[in-house]
């Protein structure tokens, strides 16, 4: 990637950041404007799943610009919680880019709207509630029931 920003003449325009410690990525985000994360999948088939770091982003009330690759749409509503473009579509990822850059309003609304729907789908919380529900004696769908020594979780 350091050699294409050189021979497109960007070099001057980019900070290679490298690794860094989770605050230290948590200070980048509070300090940006906008996270976009265009997924592909590889000639080879691989692809990612639900990247961390649109999570990661989004907690921080980051609005983010992304594709529709592989899970994203799972975390990304288009238009209400972020942006979302076709794969492999440089143009279109251009122009919601630019379209972003020019509207700070709209991008405190998706980066809101992204946060809020993080911390209430994506959360320690909601998970710890949904394995509560899914375990109670309430649930008449599953039963704990002794076997060798441990438990076996068995459908009712």
């Amino acid at each position: 990637m350091k050699a294409q920003a050189a021979m497109l003449g960007l070099e001057g325009r980019i900070d290679w950041q490298g690794a860094k410690a989770q605050d230290a990525v948590i200070a980048q985000y509070r300090r940006a404007d906008l996270f976009v994360l265009p997924c592909r999948t590889a000639r080879d088939g691989d692809r990612d799943g639900l990247p961390n770091v649109l999570m990661e982003a989004q907690s921080q009330g980051l609005a983010c610009l992304s594709t529709r690759a592989a899970a994203v749409a799972e975390l990304i509503e288009d238009g209400v919680t972020g942006t979302l473009v076709d794969p492999e579509d440089p143009a279109a990822l251009a122009r919601a880019l630019e379209s972003l850059l020019r509207d700070p309003a709209r991008r405190a609304a998706l980066g809101a709207a992204g946060a809020a729907r993080v911390r209430r789908d994506f959360g320690s919380d909601s998970g710890i509630d949904r394995l509560h529900d899914r375990f109670t004696t309430s649930n008449r769908q599953s039963s704990f029931m002794p076997f060798g020594g441990c438990c076996a979780l068995h459908g009712g």
